[in-house]
């Protein structure tokens, strides 16, 4: 009969044995299967249900049908353990990274993330990204994996087990029941896009100063592109000209001093901003006032 602490030290032998036995998912979304009435009274793991998006958020779901009719005396839990540098001789000796589980009580339940720390697992601060919801027999979790469960992809599995009053094991279920399940994060395509101009005066005028800005955003997630780089050409006419460029706080800073002859004419805008070896081109007239 196995306590909670002895029964990590039995995965390990567990784990090594079978560690080619798992299944694996394309990056970015992931569906895996464990065997139904196997449990013998545990919360019986079924499914695992994992997907990511580019900016790194992760969202995984656990179904175990029995859980919430358990008894809370019996102290009902499930553990999600990640090995998130995909290395089984680093972190606990089962060679994961964090535990992310959900236990309950007669009168309590709650839910909650650890780390490793080279001698057992501790708490893991709360943060925005870290969230969780529970539905029926299904528990839900989503995280960071930039800032909560940092990795860009891991081995993981599921333990669930019931406790009696000395807190000793009398029932479990892993998923899957040999070997572990393999997932990796969607990588982010972080390339640029340039926005509406803003331009100062509205229209540009001869022998006037012109101005005219650009916002700079991620394609991915919307938000501003940090780095980058610009470049500007600029015509009246058809002919190069002059002009002042730069790229910062995520927006393209165009200025030409317009020729006092130029009336009529147009002028024409065209910006390139290039990162992470893509590459987005913005090309704007304005006639001439």
């Amino acid at each position: 009969m196995l306590n909670r602490t002895t029964r990590l030290v039995v995965m390990v032998a567990a784990l090594a044995a079978s560690l080619l036995f798992g299944m694996s998912a394309a990056a970015g979304t992931g569906s895996f299967t464990d065997p139904s009435d196997d449990a013998k009274g545990a919360p019986d793991i079924t499914g695992v249900s994992i997907a990511s998006d580019a900016t790194g958020m992760v969202q995984v779901s656990v179904t175990a049908p029995g859980l919430e009719a358990i008894d809370g005396a019996q102290e009902p839990e499930i553990d999600l353990y990640f090995n998130t540098d995909k290395n089984g001789s680093t972190g606990s000796p089962a060679g994961n990274e964090y535990d992310l589980y959900y236990w309950r009580t007669a009168d309590d339940w709650g839910w909650d993330l650890d780390k490793w720390n080279g001698t057992k697992y501790a708490e893991v601060p709360m943060s925005q990204t870290l969230l969780f919801s529970r539905s029926g027999d299904t528990l839900t979790w989503w995280f960071s994996s930039k800032t909560d469960i940092v990795t860009s992809g891991f081995y993981f599995y599921a333990a669930s087990g019931i406790f009696d009053a000395s807190n000793n094991e009398i029932a479990e279920d892993d998923g899957p029941d040999d070997g572990i399940w393999t997932f990796d994060v969607s990588s982010a395509v972080i390339a640029p896009a340039i926005g509406k101009p803003l331009a100062v005066p509205a229209r540009p005028v001869h022998g006037k100063l012109f101005s005219v800005s650009f916002p700079v955003t991620r394609t991915d997630t919307g938000q501003q592109l940090q780095g980058g780089t610009l470049n500007v050409t600029t015509t009246i006419g058809g002919k190069v000209v002059a002009k002042n460029a730069s790229l910062s706080n995520a927006t393209a800073h165009v200025a030409v001093q317009v020729p006092a002859r130029a009336q009529g004419k147009t002028l024409v805008v065209k910006v390139t901003v290039t990162a992470n070896g893509k590459t987005a081109t913005r090309i704007v007239p304005y006639v001439i006032r």
